[in-house]
């Protein structure tokens, strides 16, 4: 019970906070068992090796634990702003990343400077943290609403 009334009287950003801490962390998942999965030419085809990097881990990383900040403090109007950083410099560096991918998929030469690279799942992890930015954008705007019901079903202000 003392669960439920934690959950209880929460603003609504309070909850896509929560959300999209669970979203970032299978996103962050996802991420590093994928990248390390995939093997090719890095540093420009100079080496060999599995595609994580660190730089997009940390963001992802980082931006995942700040929607505690969100969490923790549901009244501060900015919490939001913070993890949203971090995910849009994530999704910015992964971008630059995979561009490699998007040119040999549009020219039709799949394995030439890596192998094991599914799309699918490239794209899964696009969109993955881009709800993640959106949702704490929306978070940012949503102020003191809240979803407590009253006797007569109207949502209380």
């Amino acid at each position: 019970m003392k669960i439920l009334k934690f959950f209880k009287n929460k603003p609504l950003s309070f909850y896509l906070c929560l959300g999209t801490f669970v979203i970032g962390l299978v996103t962050t998942i996802i991420y590093m068992a994928y990248s390390l999965s995939v093997y090719g030419k890095i540093n420009g085809g100079a080496d060999t090796g599995n595609h994580f990097n660190a730089l997009i881990f940390v963001m992802l990383l980082l931006g995942t634990l700040t929607c505690g900040l969100g969490v923790a403090k549901p009244g501060w109007k900015f919490a939001p702003v913070i993890p949203s950083l971090f995910f849009s410099a994530a999704f910015g560096y992964y971008i630059n990343d995979r561009l490699i991918m998007f040119e040999e998929i549009v020219n039709q030469i799949y394995g030439m400077m890596e192998s094991g690279a599914i799309f699918g799942m490239v794209i899964l992890i696009f969109v993955l943290t881009l709800v993640c930015i959106l949702a704490l954008i929306v978070a940012c705007f949503t102020g003191e609403k809240r979803f407590d019901k009253t006797e007569n079903g109207r949502q209380a202000a």
